[in-house]
């Protein structure tokens, strides 16, 4: 999914309207204080999830924007950011009943009359089944957001402490870490599953076609590699014996190179799988110089110091924390938008110039839509990338 093209009108008090073509890659906002960047990512989160109230205290008139979703279908997306019209026959009777009864509710019911606000219009309609187009908003508060997907935009009060900000992090990092492996390791259980298939069907019908022809097969140092990590998932490895003794079976065993063949099929969609993952593990480490080592397992985010001291994700400085959540997200996002405000919060000059080139590196699918000061995010950005507001 994503977003193709925008338009609003009354942006931060503007006069004319803001129309602007988007790039399914990357694009950059950049622009004052006040001129309406964070209004835009809103108003884009707001129409993605398809709930106006998000909007309450955004200065705009009109917003309307397209998109390709589900196959390269195109959905239009508009909303009027204006009081339904209480001025008909009907309606006056009702408020002149009103303000002679009760006065002070009628005044009332036109203050709210004021805040109401239109829903957004989808064409073509789109209600069975709905559950928001897939996309990740990071407001410049996301280090005080809690839920999986950064979705529950719900912050904590205000009285908690620094202690309590900092463990609601670390959780809700953690969750959006275990949601997004959910998936990794589902593909995992689906390669390993159809390979165990495959190769029980190739034991058991010998004239079934083998996986590789013999040409592309794996050599005999990567196919010991291939099995041992095979056999390792399934608690197996015992049984492998030694890299020599597999060597001599490997060289005249028709069946057993069969097997590999397979077994070589699923290590490939495992890697494949597990990519983004060690992608996004070796630029942190890269990042993270000093004595912190941060490392990504099934299940957790662990960070330990030189001593082997755990010391949590809590623990990190405001930067790390920042450049830690934004490229987890990345992974979340898939293939849709991700809309982020000031990445440049909390980081040093040098990993806002490499944060675009990591974001694209951990996710090359998603489309980012940034809003920043920050010309050290652009440095290395082509200028037909960067929307001037």
């Amino acid at each position: 999914m994503h977003i193709t093209e925008f338009t609003v009108a009354g942006l931060a008090g503007r006069r004319e309207k803001l129309s602007q073509v988007l790039y399914p890659d990357l694009n950059i906002f950049f622009g004052p204080n006040g001129s309406g960047k964070t209004s835009l990512l809103r108003i884009l989160h707001s129409g993605l999830q398809r709930k106006a109230s998000i909007l309450t205290r955004t200065p705009f008139l009109h917003a309307e924007f397209k998109l390709f979703w589900n196959a390269n279908r195109t959905y239009s997306c508009s909303l009027d950011n204006t009081p339904e019209d209480t001025s008909g026959p009907e309606q006056s009777s009702v408020d002149s009943t009103v303000a002679l009864v009760a006065p002070s509710l009628a005044s009332a019911m036109r203050e709210e009359s004021k805040k109401t606000q239109r829903e957004w219009v989808v064409t073509p309609n789109q209600t069975e089944g709905y559950r928001g187009w897939g996309h990740s908003y990071l407001p410049t508060t996301r280090l005080i957001l809690g839920g999986p997907l950064s979705r529950n935009l719900f912050p904590p009060s205000s009285d908690e402490t620094e202690l309590e900000l900092d463990t609601y992090f670390q959780s809700a990092l953690q969750q959006l870490w275990s949601s997004y492996m959910s998936d990794v390791l589902e593909a995992v259980r689906k390669a390993q599953a159809e390979g165990l298939a495959n190769i029980l069907r190739w034991i058991m019908t010998p004239k079934h076609k083998p996986a590789k022809p013999d040409d592309s097969m794996p050599d005999v140092d990567l196919a010991f590699t291939r099995v041992s990590a095979f056999l390792a998932r399934q608690g197996a490895q015992a049984g492998l014996g030694s890299k020599t003794t597999f060597r001599r079976r490997y060289a005249r065993n028709k069946l057993l190179k069969g097997v590999v063949g397979y077994i070589d099929e699923v290590e490939q969609r495992i890697e494949r799988a597990m990519m983004p993952r060690n992608k996004l593990q070796e630029l942190i480490q890269r990042l993270f110089t000093g004595n912190k080592v941060v490392s990504f397992t099934d299940t957790t985010i662990n960070v330990v110091t030189d001593d082997n001291s755990s010391i949590g994700v809590a623990n990190l400085s405001s930067g790390e924390k920042h450049v830690l959540r934004i490229l987890v997200e990345a992974l979340q996002a898939g293939s849709g938008a991700l809309l982020i405000d000031e990445p440049e919060i909390s980081m040093h000059v040098d990993w806002q110039k490499e944060l675009v080139p990591a974001l694209q590196a951990v996710n090359p699918n998603a489309q980012l839509i940034i809003a920043t000061h920050s010309p050290e995010i652009m440095a290395d950005v082509d200028d037909s990338r960067i929307f001037r507001i």
